[in-house]
Parts: C-alpha cells; structure tokens; sequence
C-alpha cells in the first residue's frame, strides 16, 4: 500500500502544479498567495507561482469534455436550475471541458434509487453515503464502489489536507483495508467531556478547587474503579457546597452511569462489549456490565439518587437552561468551549475537561463515494477535490447565490430570506463543513477551531473496526432490549441496588452475550493482527455480591 501511495503522491505532484491554472487566488496579510482551486489550500509565495500558470495551462486545456453525474442528498426548490448553471460557470474557470449534473434526490427515497440505479448499471461518478441510509459497507459488499486509494492520492491531495491527512484516510479503510469513502468532514474529534459548573456555584467552591479537579481527572488514565471513584469523589464536593449554601436545588443533571467521562483508554463500547488499550499494544476485552467501572458507576448513580444530588431527566438541555441544577457533563469538542456553552444556553458556567485531547473516530455518518457505474473516475476525483479544497464552489452549492439566495453580513455571518427559492444540500452532506457559512456570530469559527483541536488529537487505534452482527441479529436485538430495561438506575423491592444489577448480568447472559462475545473477539483479533496493532485479551469480571 505504501508503494502504490508513493507512485500516487508522485503523479499527484504534476497534477497539483496543472490544477493552478485559471484558479481563483486571495492574498494573506503575510504577502504569501493562497491557492482556492483544487489540490492546494497551503500558502505560496507569488513568486514561486508566477512562473506556473502559462506552462501548465495547456496541460489542463487538454482534458477531454465530460460530465460529471453526482447524486446528492436534496431537493433544490425553483431557482436549482439558476445555481446549478452559476456552480458549472465557476467549474470551467477551475477545471475546464468539465460540468457536473447533479441528481438531488429526498432521503426518504434515497436509498432505494441508488440500490436499483446501481443494479441497472446507471451512470454515477460520485454518490452520498450516509450509515443511516446507504451505508458504505453494503455498497463494498455488493461490489458496487470503487476503491479510489490511487485516485484519492493523485487527484485528490486538497481532499486529503480538507479532513485531516493520511492518518485520517488510514481510519476510513473498509474491512478488507481499501479505501471506497471519504468522510463528509464536520469533526471527527470526538470524547473529549468536561464537567460544566453553574457559575454562582462554581464561585463558592475553595480557592485552587477547580484545578484539583482538573489534574485529578488528567490522572485518570487507568481503566479501574479507583482511579474514576476518585474523580466522583471530587465530584461530590460540590453537592456539599452547594447544599451548605443552600443553593443545591435541583443538583445535577443525570446520573454518572449515562455519562462519557472516561479518560482510560477506552477505543470500542456499545455498551454490551467495551475494549479498552490497557498498556501500549494490548486491548481487553470486558464485558461492560460487570466490570468494575461500570459497576462503580451504577452504584455512583444510585448513592446520588437517595442523596437527592441527582435526577434522571430526559430534555437535557431544556432542564439546564432553567438554571435549576448546579453542574453536567457534557461534550467539550470546541476551542472555546465555556463560551460556547454560555451562548447556546444563556448562563454563566465554569468548569475543567476530563480529558486534554480529542480521539479522533470514523466519521462513517456522511460521506463520498464513487460507484464502479462511472465512466470517468479521474474526473470525477478532480471535481470532488474542489469540492473539498475550494469554499467558493462548495457554498454555491450548499447556499446558492451570494445576493440573492443569502446576503453577507459586516461581520461574517450570513442572512438568509424566509422565503427561500433555493435549498442546497445540508452542508454535512458533501465536502467539508470548513467551508460553511455561519447565521450566529457565536458559530464563525466552530469548524476552523475544530480542525485546529484535531490537529493535537488521539487517534483511537480502533477507528477502523466495525463489528459485523449480520450473523448475531438475534443476540443483538435481544440484548439491545436487556440493556434498554436497565439502563435506569433503581432498586429493588428491599431497597438494594446490587440485586437489580445482578438479575441484569444474569439476562444478559441469556440474552446470549457469550455468543456475541466469542464473535466480537474473532472479529477484532483478526483486525489487530491484520494491522500489526498487538494483541487481544478477554478479561473477566468480578461476581459481585
């Protein structure tokens, strides 16, 4: 695979240098020229450019005429025809001889237009993936995508550079290790939570409390009921202050068996099986309940309910912003992440990360691919690299046109009519949400500051394995049920939490979770070995009493 990438990166050297013709270019303040065509977003000086353009624009002139067919995600409305002429007109600047003819088609019919287009051989370049509608590993398994490994790293480099570089690309490998996707990029960063504390609770709190807490959940980095007991023991101080000071009202917002502080090394959970890298190298396998994190925190959560500290709540968001309860847990994936909070829910709030980094994870949701039905790959590559790498280009078709499909706004943001005349496709549907147009002031820079956290992001080593249930559809389901009957913290007729927990182990069991592990573990064994990442070990859990 490297070598084919090296030949690729060689080929894609000559075409980056031929793709500079006829672009569109903005300068810095630094003096330095920014390419906006297709693979390059780097800054270069004028001079080095200079000298480029009148060799290389025969080399683009060349290219045979063609048309590029795109299904996408959409409808359009009355003025598609008008936007889609403006995005071919801003096309033939970039890339000539080529236009790209869109198929919008509504989600609700998506999936079954593309599964019948494909059967009969239709003619698509490139088509939207999403896991909800079409995911890409029906499609690799029908044998109807391309793997675009070759292409990706020819014509595609403004691409790779739009969602984060090769490791990125290495996340996105189907099961037999080939490239057929590339990820609409809207954040791939991901587990990195913090604890948000009202603010006039968060000021009654002892000098230096806030960066104990901090550094105490930095240190959790071991998968064991004694490193998180201690952060929930923080925790718990600020129930004690706030209840001393009268201000505890409704405590905090849901329990800590519903929420993702972990900062230990788990890479896989779907809450029936949880695999953590417990040393360089080696991943256990537990069975999530029953081990003893989980057990802690069920535990955790139940001692805060007879406390009063807590109440399971369902509209999350609605009971914060009542101002009612003292602290949550909840995702911190922005730069300016208290800001943010402060904004979208309108309190004062402080608070500490659980954990320093980002992990970066698959973003399988929404993505790219390019059907074995196309005739020009190539092609095809080049129109979805500027897609990726121009803003112009994406915004015309995810807005339309500037001054009369949405005005922009003194400082940034765009405003967009209530009678709208045109709707592109959902800015996570194609490219990369980089180039979005933001209505809030408060949401300029959420993407530009999400790429610059995932630049100093964990990759999770894991990221590219998928457990395949298609043969456990039975097991599934029934512990999916299991789970759902349990997943609320409660006694039992005598008031003792434990029994509960026990009788839930017991159905999981029955449930057939052995059945579902042995499979798990075959699974990921052979995706670690394949890869070269360790080794897998299954590790058994306590009987608790």
């Amino acid at each position: 695979m490297q070598k084919r990438r090296i030949v690729a990166l060689a080929l894609a050297a000559v075409m980056a240098v031929g793709m500079l013709a006829g672009c569109g270019q903005k300068d810095n303040q630094d003096g330095t020229t920014q390419s906006t065509t297709a693979g390059t977003t780097a800054s270069t000086t004028k001079a080095s450019e200079a000298g480029t353009t009148e060799a290389t624009t025969e080399k683009v002139e060349e290219l045979e005429p063609y048309t590029v067919t795109w299904w996408i995600y959409g409808e359009g409305g009355q003025d598609v025809d008008a936007v889609d002429k403006a995005f071919n007109e801003k096309l033939a600047e970039l890339l000539p001889n080529t236009t790209v003819e869109f198929v919008r088609v509504a989600a609700s019919e998506y999936k079954d237009r593309w599964n019948k287009a494909l059967a009969a051989g239709e003619k698509i370049d490139i088509g939207w993936s999403a896991s909800w509608v079409n995911p890409v590993a029906n499609d690799v398994n029908m044998g109807v995508v391309t793997d675009i490994e070759d292409l990706l790293y020819t014509y595609g480099q403004g691409i790779v550079e739009a969602i984060g570089g090769e490791d990125v690309v290495d996340m996105h490998r189907s099961a037999d290790g080939n490239v057929y996707f590339i990820p609409c990029w809207q954040g791939l960063g991901s587990n990195r939570s913090a604890i948000y504390i009202r603010q006039d609770v968060a000021d009654l709190m002892p000098e230096g409390w806030m960066e104990e807490a901090q550094e105490i959940a930095f240190s959790n980095t071991e998968f064991t009921a004694e490193s998180k007991k201690k952060l929930f023991d923080k925790l718990e101080e600020i129930f004690e202050v706030a209840e001393a000071n009268g201000v505890l009202d409704n405590g905090a917002i849901g329990v800590p068996h519903r929420w993702g502080i972990t900062n230990n090394g788990v890479c896989y959970n779907d809450y029936t099986i949880t695999v953590v890298e417990t040393e360089p190298g080696v991943f256990s396998v537990y069975k999530w309940y029953g081990s003893e994190v989980h057990h802690l925190e069920f535990e955790t959560s139940f001692k805060w309910q007879q406390e009063g500290w807590v109440v399971e709540t369902a509209g999350v968001e609605k009971d914060w912003e009542d101002g009612t309860y003292i602290f949550r847990e909840e995702q911190a994936l922005d730069k300016n992440w208290l800001a943010i909070e402060e904004a979208s829910h309108g309190l004062d709030v402080d608070g500490f990360l659980i954990q320093e980094n980002l992990i970066l994870n698959p973003g399988w949701a929404t993505g790219t691919v390019f059907p074995n039905t196309g005739e020009n790959p190539e092609r095809a590559m080049m129109v979805a690299n500027l897609i990726y790498s121009n803003a112009e280009l994406y915004q015309l078709l995810i807005y339309g046109i500037e001054g009369t499909h949405y005005t922009t706004n003194t400082d940034g943001t765009i405003t967009v009519p209530e009678n709208k005349t045109y709707t592109g496709p959902s800015n996570w549907t194609v490219g990369t949400c980089a180039n979005s147009l933001a209505t809030d002031p408060a949401k300029l820079t959420q993407y530009t500051d999400a790429y610059e956290l995932e630049q100093t992001a964990v990759a999770n080593p894991l990221a590219g394995f998928s457990f395949d249930t298609t043969n456990l559809q039975t097991e599934a389901a029934n512990l999916k049920a299991v789970r759902a009957e349990y997943n609320t913290v409660a006694a039992d007729e005598n008031g003792n939490w434990i029994n509960r927990y026990n009788e839930a182990i017991a159905k999981l069991e029955q449930a057939g979770i052995d059945t579902y592990l042995e499979e798990f573990v075959d699974q990921l064994t052979e995706f670690v070995e394949a890869r070269g990442l360790g080794k897998v070990v299954v590790v058994e859990n306590p009987v608790w009493e």
